[in-house]
């Protein structure tokens, strides 16, 4: 008895012809270009047909950013292919330039807001760290006074915020000098075991 059946059309993309889609106006085509067949002497080409269909299709900044986020994972241009790709822009048409410079100084401006935010998050993460070690110590030393210097060496090592949030749970149920101290340890033992 056949209960389920699937049926479903495969899509070599790397025998596609990045040409034959170039007219198309599908953002989907438009960021699959870069998983096309091309060569390495195309390689700016395909970047330049490529904004050329964003300006054409006008999406929305969100859909925008997604499909230049996938495009360009996939088509990574070296130094010197930017410089062509550069000069390849400003051999086109004056208003089709002035709108592909558009589009790429928008999203230049979005890699780097999310650079920017990136940046912010790893130091808020960085900060619940510091606080959560120096949480831990000041606990520690409250229970144990200044007899625990290696607990707060493995302590001020600890960097994964899961392990140390996990460690002051545990930490609050302990009252014992040795199961602290095991505790502390097995925390350090985990983060080494991940790096």
């Amino acid at each position: 008895m056949k209960i389920l059946n699937f049926n479903y059309c495969i899509i070599e993309l790397r025998k596609k012809k990045w040409r034959d889609y170039i007219q198309q106006n599908n953002p989907v085509a438009a960021a699959l270009l870069s998983k096309m067949r091309y060569n390495k002497k195309e390689r700016v080409y395909v970047k330049v047909e490529f904004l050329r269909m964003l300006v054409r299709l006008k999406l929305d900044p969100a859909k925008m950013r997604l499909i230049t986020g996938f495009f360009d994972t996939y088509l990574v241009l070296s130094k010197i292919e930017e410089q062509k790709l550069q000069n390849e822009i400003q051999r086109l048409e004056p208003d089709e330039e002035e709108k592909i410079m558009e589009l790429k100084t928008n999203w230049e401006k979005t890699a780097e807001l999310k650079g920017k935010l990136e940046g912010k998050l790893e130091g808020k993460l960085e900060g619940k760290l510091e606080y959560g070690r120096k949480f831990i110590s000041k606990l520690v030393k409250a229970h144990f006074g200044e007899d625990c210097t290696d607990m707060l060496l493995q302590i001020e090592n600890l960097s994964n915020l899961e392990i140390l949030e996990q460690l002051t749970d545990e930490l609050f149920r302990s009252s014992q000098l040795e199961d602290t101290r095991k505790l502390i340890n097995e925390a350090y033992e985990k983060q080494q075991n991940l790096n």
